[in-house]
């Protein structure tokens, strides 16, 4: 007479697991089960267009607490990270015509910011890869703040990428 009534929602991984949530493919499942007579679940929700009202606000509410928990999350490292990301594949690199810098691809700013922080090739202070996630945390604040110095001086540039070639023995 009764019949189960079982309504799922996928969200990423990045939440923390809940008692009505399990793990699965590296999505998060929430089931929401409710147990209902058939006639009443129909003439409820069904028959009256409540329905996609009911998955909406519980979607809603859930969404806004994974939010809620993925900021809580952000640590002033990933905050770190993303300005680092940010400076090297982005900033920097669209700076470097305008200003006629010698280099202009990503890898190469990571690597005159990452050899002028560790004041040495940044591959023997550094041994994980990639670099900026290995690197200590003072290291990548030192490079993201040459980073920032470059960006309100220009000509800063060329003087360590000429420091970064001389660790390397390449002039």
């Amino acid at each position: 007479r009764h019949s189960r009534i079982s309504a799922v929602w996928n969200f990423p991984n990045s939440c923390s697991p809940t008692p009505k949530s399990r793990w699965h493919q590296g999505l998060v499942t929430v089931r929401m089960v409710k147990v209902l007579s058939a006639s009443q679940w129909w003439k409820t929700n069904i028959a009256s267009g409540k329905l996609r009202e009911m998955c909406e606000s519980i979607c809603n509410r859930w969404v806004s607490i994974l939010v809620q928990k993925q900021l809580e999350k952000d640590t002033e490292r990933d905050l770190l990270e993303h300005r680092w990301l940010e400076l090297t594949r982005i900033t920097l690199p669209g700076m470097a015509r305008k200003c006629a810098w010698p280099i202009f691809r990503d890898h190469c700013f990571q690597r005159v910011l990452l050899d002028a922080a560790c004041g040495a090739c940044w591959y023997d202070r550094i041994s994980g890869r990639p670099a900026y996630k290995a690197a200590s945390g003072v290291i990548l604040e030192r490079a993201v703040s040459l980073g920032e110095r470059i960006i309100s001086e220009p000509a800063y540039l060329p003087m360590l990428n000429r420091q970064s070639l001389q660790y390397r023995c390449k002039i």
